[in-house]
């Protein structure tokens, strides 16, 4: 008999809210159902490793391959402040982790555009120019 084990359809789906995003560097918060409060994050490598330990966590989307390293350490993060104004949220739906990477969805929320992404750098490349131009639209 297999041993299957389900998991709710919006797992796998996270909302990311960016507070700040300075010299390419986003701080913000991680939602998720599978979070009993919000997951914050000060970089864009916490930001990273906090999906992908929760993605392990749940078991989905599951992965194809070992990661490779020397040493895993949990990332810390600090709190952030209640009632800060949110510069740009993403809905981030990862579907596969395949070839050490992700696919899947990225929905910028708040401009109401979806795109795909076939990597991890794809996915931050997509972010970046969105809070760039985000960026430059609110210094005009």
């Amino acid at each position: 008999m297999l041993n299957v084990r389900f998991s709710p359809c919006g797992s796998r789906v996270c909302i990311i809210k960016i507070f700040s995003y300075e010299n390419r560097n986003p701080r913000g918060i991680i939602q998720n159902p599978n979070f009993e409060q919000d997951a914050p994050f000060d970089s864009l490598t916490q930001l990273i490793f906090s999906m992908d330990e929760l993605f392990d966590e749940i078991g989905t989307p599951q992965r194809t391959m070992a990661p490779r390293g020397f040493v895993k350490e949990a990332a810390e993060a600090r709190e952030t402040k209640p009632g800060e104004p949110v510069m740009a949220t993403f809905r981030v739906d990862v579907m596969f982790r395949q070839n050490a990477s992700w696919q899947g969805n990225l929905i910028w929320l708040d401009k109401k555009q979806e795109s795909q992404f076939r990597s991890v750098l794809e996915l931050i490349m997509i972010m970046d120019g969105a809070l760039q131009a985000e960026k430059k639209e609110n210094v005009s």
